[in-house]
């Protein structure tokens, strides 16, 4: 077996002071967050604590996507 780390660029590009910077950019706006499994949980926890968020892989980003769509047309504002 290999010593090299094995990475995820989707992962990583989320643990990036920048990426934090747009969490609480959103956190100041009604938005629902998207976030890729394999991100690492202190990001996740991060997103989760300022803005809805929701979890997805990179084969059913699409879906989810499209099902939070059809959610959304479906909640009457009180």
């Amino acid at each position: 077996m290999s010593n090299e780390q094995i990475g995820c660029s989707l992962a990583d590009a989320a643990a990036t002071p920048t990426y934090m910077e747009y969490l609480s950019a959103a956190s100041r706006s009604t938005s629902l967050h998207v976030i890729y499994i394999n991100t690492k949980l202190e990001t996740k926890a991060f997103a989760h604590e300022l803005v809805p968020t929701i979890t997805c892989t990179s084969s059913n980003v699409v879906q989810t996507i499209l099902q939070v769509g059809q959610i959304k047309t479906f909640i009457i504002p009180l």
